[in-house]
């Protein structure tokens, strides 16, 4: 029998006719063997809520599950809500605000033979929109595969949670989601994913990424310092013996630093990944750009 997969989008002040672009590229894989466990995140007296909630109804497919919280917990939550209540051997997120190319699923399960992969991403088109009009379109295309720990800490080629399939007895050995984190909280789980299992991809684009104007959590200059801080001090042991990549993952923060703090913050920050490799480059082009911008305020 075909493997079952459990497909979790949480959803949260999101209008129904977004959601449902999402849950149609779901309903429309080509893989069929599938549950769809689309969970509302909103609070109970929401608009959002009251309007998914009276048109989920009219979804005339036994594979969707829709299971409410009772006040907002935020994304990832909803995600270890989905999680918990899956059936499936895989696990695959998708945004609400997101969609699936249809043979995402199945390109996707082609490569699990392995028992030793635990995750697999796929390449995705990133649309950026403005004023509801497609503005640009580039493809994601950083890919590397294996036990991959050290170089998913230098970067994160996996990114977002609707990108991924994820065997479930991974999840359930390494754990769910991070609620604690403020941002980042995928990356921090593809990390320690990435040290018991090997990590595949497809290399063709599945998903359509939409980076819209205005704010995300990934854009909120708070929430992304404390996450990127947090991805530091939870893989410290292993940072600490290779300075190289804990200048990297500093100076990744410079620039959130000097967003919110201004300049001089900014300047002191790079200072600690200077010291841990002076020839770091990523460093050296961050402080360009943010002393060119500082110029010409």
């Amino acid at each position: 029998m075909r493997s079952l997969v459990s497909v979790i989008i949480p959803t949260y002040n999101r209008s129904f006719s977004i959601l449902y672009r999402a849950v149609h590229s779901v309903l429309n894989q080509s893989y069929k063997n599938l549950e769809l466990i689309i969970v509302d995140d909103n609070d109970v007296n929401s608009k959002y809520r009251k309007e998914i909630e009276a048109r989920i109804k009219n979804l005339v497919d036994n594979r969707v599950k829709y299971i409410q919280h009772t006040s907002n917990s935020g994304a990832c939550e909803a995600r270890n809500t989905g999680i918990r209540n899956a059936k499936g051997e895989f696990i695959a997120f998708l945004d609400d605000d997101d969609e699936w190319l249809s043979n995402k699923l199945e390109l996707q399960l082609q490569k699990f033979t392995n028992k030793e992969v635990g995750l697999v991403y796929c390449d995705s088109y990133t649309i950026k929109t403005k004023n509801d009009s497609i503005i640009n379109k580039s493809i994601r295309s950083f890919r590397i595969s294996g036990m991959v720990y050290k170089q998913l800490l230098e970067k994160n080629f996996v990114g977002s949670t609707s990108f991924v399939l994820i065997r479930k007895e991974a999840l359930n050995e390494c754990g769910f989601f991070n609620t604690e984190m403020e941002s980042a909280q995928d990356y921090e789980l593809w990390l320690r994913l990435s040290k018991k299992y090997k990590i595949d991809y497809v290399d063709i684009p599945l998903v359509n990424y939409y980076a819209h104007e205005g704010e995300r959590i990934s854009t909120n200059v708070n929430k992304k310092i404390q996450g990127l801080e947090q991805i530091i001090k939870l893989n410290y042991l292993y940072l600490q013996e290779h300075p190289k990549i804990l200048s990297k993952r500093k100076s990744v923060i410079v620039p959130y630093y000097y967003l919110r703090d201004g300049y001089k913050k900014a300047f002191l920050k790079s200072w600690d990944s200077f010291k841990l490799n002076p020839f770091n480059t990523h460093l050296l082009k961050v402080l360009v750009k943010i002393t060119i911008k500082e110029i010409f305020k």
